[in-house]
């Protein structure tokens, strides 16, 4: 089973950027959503 960062493909950085980028995104709208913006 090809494992869903292949590190011999990828840098892992940018895969960490990615990660941030969608886990502050997905934090905003949760904090949006429980304020009722």
């Amino acid at each position: 089973m090809a494992s869903t960062f292949d590190l011999s493909r990828r840098n892992p950085q940018e895969d960490f950027e990615l990660i941030t980028e969608n886990w502050e995104r997905d934090l905003r709208r949760c904090i949006q959503g429980n304020m009722g913006f």
